[in-house]
């Protein structure tokens, strides 16, 4: 199930970026260690430029979450060992509970918000906000962050989203890149554990 879980939040976070799937969730080094690779040449960030994502300060999450609208995988037949549910009300463990998301998956599961605000994760860890009430991305615990907040990040420091593993991490003089459009798509701007900086990468599939 938390397997099911991770596999969600991977195609969740893809989609709710522009769509990048293929750029979800660990690039070779790149923060989740999977085959990714550099593509596409920002060159060194000008660490003066204020990134187009950052966290200025904590904030609170949207209380509501938009419907699921029902799609083939959901309405028709499935085995029970992939349907988890056929509508958003079947899903009842946890808070907002939606039904699958609009994207063909290997099997239709249950996906609930993990936090409200910041408070809610543990060990420093930031909570990722679906980007407004109209949206069903589900609001979770961004585990793997070394930073909440842009001041964890020193003076004049930035806090910015890893898609690729679903984190945030501060930027530093070690960064390829600044944002998504200093990459060459499908490619995106991602934390690397390997340099310890952002790079363009592509991203891999979840692990299994």
């Amino acid at each position: 199930m938390i397997r099911r879980a991770l596999l969600l939040l991977t195609l969740v976070a893809a989609l709710g970026c522009g769509g990048r799937a293929q750029r979800n969730e660990e690039g070779g080094g790149a923060a989740g260690g999977s085959a990714g690779a550099q593509a596409g040449s920002g060159g060194l960030a000008d660490m003066a430029r204020v990134p187009k994502n950052h966290r200025p300060a904590s904030t609170l999450c949207p209380e509501q979450r938009a419907a699921v609208t029902p799609t083939p995988q959901n309405s028709g037949p499935c085995a029970s060992d992939t349907c988890e549910c056929r509508q958003d009300s079947d899903c009842t463990q946890g808070t907002n509970g939606r039904c699958g998301i609009p994207e063909p998956i290997a099997g239709v599961w249950c996906t609930y918000d993990g936090c409200a605000s910041d408070d809610d994760c543990p060990n420093a860890t930031p909570c990722h906000c679906r980007s407004s009430a109209a949206s069903w991305e589900a609001d979770y615990c961004a585990t793997n962050s070394n930073c909440r907040i842009d001041a964890d990040c020193g003076p004049g420091g930035y806090c910015s989203p890893s898609y690729c593993d679903l984190s945030y991490h501060c930027h530093s003089p070690a960064d390829a890149c600044t944002d998504d459009s200093d990459c060459t798509e499908p490619a995106g701007c991602n934390f690397d554990t390997t340099i310890q900086g952002f790079i363009c990468a592509l991203c891999g599939p979840p692990p299994v």
